[in-house]
């Protein structure tokens, strides 16, 4: 089964200090932030939290206990089984792997690796766009 979910994926400064519960079913461009450069370090939940605090003018607690929900609901779902979709972002899914023969790299002694399930994300291709325009190769 394949959820479905719409993303706010455009956090502009005209959402500042809304308070309805629309913010979720806005169109799915992209926003670049202010000609503002991002180095290649990781960003924090704490960092996202603050950040979607300061875009849409809801305080951080609350901002917290719905981005804490949406990663709760996201990891449960794929955990069932099935995909989780945000339109315009990517689609997280369960994905099987299949048993296979490996090597240990210290002796060289040949071994089983048992099939195993990994979480995956595949990007949509607004995003993968998204990303490509603000980071061109040299």
């Amino acid at each position: 089964m394949l959820t479905k979910v719409s993303m706010a994926s455009t956090f502009t400064s005209s959402f500042v200090g809304r308070k309805d519960s629309h913010l979720l079913s806005r169109s799915t461009s992209f926003a670049p932030r202010k000609a503002q450069r991002f180095s290649a370090q990781a960003l924090s939940k704490k960092e996202l939290v603050e950040r979607v605090a300061e875009t849409t003018g809801y305080n951080k607690d609350d901002v917290g206990v719905v981005i804490e929900g949406m990663i709760d609901e996201i990891t449960n779902t794929v955990a069932e089984g099935e995909k989780v979709t945000l339109f315009g972002f990517g689609t997280f899914e369960c994905r099987e792997r299949k048993a296979r023969a490996g090597r240990n790299p210290q002796t060289g002694e040949a071994l089983q690796i048992p099939a195993s399930k990994a979480p995956a994300f595949s990007a949509s291709k607004a995003f993968k766009d998204f990303v490509k325009a603000q980071n061109p190769m040299p």
